[in-house]
């Protein structure tokens, strides 16, 4: 039904309850080697609702023209990158698994021609262990702009399931202790 106003939009951004957004946050800022959460499940039994991990790169989308121009000067950036558009693929070293769902990697050199197994370069970059490729995802939610009576708005939602890792939603706490104390 078109395009929704700014007011809304920031409406809309500003729904709290992750449960009301099926797992997905309103917004979704990171860094590479940002420790963060899964808040929904994406690779059962591996990646579920609050596994742990750290973000050790990203793909941008390729109309991300100024994201790939300066990914290509600096391919392991220490500084700014700006994205204009969701990317294509964040890259999560989960915390304690071993699992290898990536292929293996070619080095510089082979780029053009793929992994080359009797390269040790290539042979190095092989093993990724518990990084795991993560798109956004779609979710349809409802908004209730009057609470939970009255009219109502469908929502549909692309985003990564993704947050800080010390941001923990209310439905992850129940049941943990707090420590030292909220």
């Amino acid at each position: 039904v078109g395009q929704p106003d700014k007011e809304l939009l920031l409406k809309l951004l500003q729904v709290p309850s992750m449960s009301r957004t099926k797992r997905l946050p309103g917004l979704c800022c990171f860094h590479v080697q940002q420790e963060v959460r899964f808040t929904a499940n994406v690779a059962p039994p591996f990646a579920t609702q609050d596994t742990e991990g750290k973000i050790v790169g990203f793909d941008p989308d390729p109309r991300d023209v100024s994201a790939l121009l300066s990914l290509r000067r600096n391919p392991f950036p220490t500084g700014e990158v700006q994205l204009h558009y969701m990317p294509t693929a964040v890259y999560v070293r989960i915390d304690d698994c071993t699992e290898q769902f990536l292929p293996p990697c070619p080095c510089p050199r082979h780029v053009a021609d793929g992994y080359q197994r009797e390269c040790a370069d290539c042979f190095a970059n092989a093993a990724q262990p518990g990084v795991y490729s993560l798109e956004a995802s779609s979710r349809t939610w409802y908004y209730y702009p009057n609470g939970y009576h009255g009219e109502y708005m469908k929502v549909n939602r692309r985003q990564l399931p993704l947050m800080p890792l010390r941001a923990v939603g209310l439905y992850s706490m129940q049941g943990t202790t707090a420590d030292p104390g909220l």
